[in-house]
């Protein structure tokens, strides 16, 4: 660091300084005249450390807030912290410096740099990815690994390409999940379109008090014929006036069915959403509809979002823009839209969509719990959790860091969570890892309470 600095400034413009508590090796900085710079290496001195001794560092123009990745990789340092403690000085990130994206965690020496400065300027949607970035994968996020378990994976119940993504209800005092199984590996799938159709079945599993798999069994899916081969997949689970529903995705051909030889041409498949309803005593999967919206549906339409409020049902079809649609009780299955406006999302603004992951779900008298992810480059995600209010139907508050992101709480390269329930004052956060593995994650409702901030829409 010290030699690229002084590759840009002459030495009589520098000064550095080690303070050292106690020690006749310190060497404490003094506070510069005039303008100043303030680079800060976070990795050998705390900032609630350094802004403490040396009051004068919140007069700096800039800060530069350096540290090595492999500091934030192992939890040593902390983003999110590193910025509310520098924000309550008037400061606001405005960039982030790093040699490559950190969604490749690829070099735990590779330095990053954070930088701060007071300014009411508005940043460029480049530096707001880099900096919703930065604050993304280099903070803690709310799940931990080290709570996290392995529920199934390859091979498990026969399915040799894995169990995963799974919706989840509590019923008769149980967790149920209805998960994506495949018996097709991957590579093999996008290969032959024979294998891609037939491949991915819904398994229904019933959890025991100590959310472990007690029961398994197969799915007997009832679809409406098709002129085109399709599949099901991203089950989510909602109930409605006393029955259990599904919501998911139905993948097809545009056109007539490629021959076996053919490779699949994924960029053309149409994606719907699916209403089905699920008879968790028989494990049967019967399809209702095509959901029909007031809106144009797009050729892709996924992550949609489904919840109840008394006899209402309400379709989320956006979180940024927040989009609401409520069930029109005399026409089925058509909804209309009764809510379209911005959020003030602080993760926003930076180029990539806000996705729903999962179906709200009750979090207090008040509230309803639903969780969001956005994702970077090769499939790595992170998700934030919302609040919506019950009354208004609007967001109001956001977790402040990650609920979840890729390489801080699973070690796994793709990390994709779909459904929680809540119980006993815990949240389980059921993960799908790789595409074919299956994990549950228990976070406290103490915990997550800590993080809320309240958003500037409501």
């Amino acid at each position: 660091m010290q030699s690229e600095l002084l590759d840009v400034f002459s030495l009589a413009q520098v000064s550095f300084a080690t303070p050292l508590e106690d020690s006749p090796a310190s060497a404490p900085p003094s506070k510069p005249s005039g303008s100043f710079l303030a680079v800060i290496d976070v990795d050998t001195h705390p900032l609630d450390t350094l802004f403490s001794s040396f009051p004068w560092l919140s007069e700096a123009n800039d800060i530069l807030v350096c540290a090595r990745l492999g500091s934030y990789v192992c939890s040593k340092l902390d983003a999110t912290s590193q910025n509310h403690l520098i924000e309550r000085t008037g400061f606001r990130i405005q960039d982030a410096l790093i040699p490559q994206r950190l969604s490749y965690i690829q070099s735990s020496s590779a330095r990053v740099v954070l930088h701060y400065a007071k300014t009411d300027t508005s940043l460029t949607q480049a530096e707001r990815y880099r900096c919703n970035e930065a604050l993304a994968f280099l903070s803690q996020p709310i799940a931990s690994s080290t709570q996290s378990r392995l529920l199934a994976g390859r091979g498990s119940f026969g399915f040799q390409a894995g169990v995963f993504n799974p919706g989840a209800i509590q019923k008769d005092g149980k967790t149920r999940l209805l998960a994506r199984a495949e018996r097709a590996p991957w590579h093999v799938q996008k290969r032959d379109p024979s294998k891609f159709y037939v491949s991915a079945e819904a398994l229904l599993l019933t959890l025991d008090s100590e959310q472990t798999i007690e029961a398994a069994r197969r799915v007997h899916q009832k679809m409406p014929p098709s002129k085109t081969p399709s599949r099901t997949e991203d089950f989510r689970l909602f109930s409605w006036l006393g029955q259990t529903y599904s919501n998911h995705a139905v993948l097809s051909e545009p056109e007539a069915k490629a021959s076996a030889q053919q490779t699949i041409a994924f960029d053309q498949l149409k994606s719907s959403v699916a209403i089905s309803t699920l008879d968790i005593e028989t494990g049967t999967l019967t399809w209702q509809a095509y959901p029909s919206l007031d809106r144009p549906i797009q050729r892709i339409e996924k992550n949609w979002a489904f919840f109840t409020q008394g006899d209402e049902l309400y379709l989320l079809y956006s979180t940024s823009p927040y989009i609401l649609l409520k069930a029109d009780k005399t026409k089925p299955w058509h909804f209309q839209t009764i809510i379209e406006e911005p959020i003030g999302l602080p993760i926003d603004g930076d180029g990539l969509s806000i996705r729903n992951s999962i179906n709200p779900i009750d979090y207090d008298q008040d509230h309803l719990l639903h969780i969001v992810h956005k994702v970077y480059p090769d499939k790595t995600y992170a998700y934030w959790a919302l609040l919506i209010n019950k009354i208004n139907l609007r967001t109001c508050k956001v977790s402040n860091r990650p609920l979840i992101a890729n390489h801080q709480s699973r070690s796994s390269s793709i990390c994709y969570l779909s459904s929680t329930v809540l119980s006993k004052g815990k949240l389980e956060l059921f993960t799908g890892l790789d595409d074919s593995s299956l994990s549950t994650t228990e976070v406290s409702k103490e915990l997550l309470e800590t993080t809320w901030v309240p958003l500037t829409c409501q």
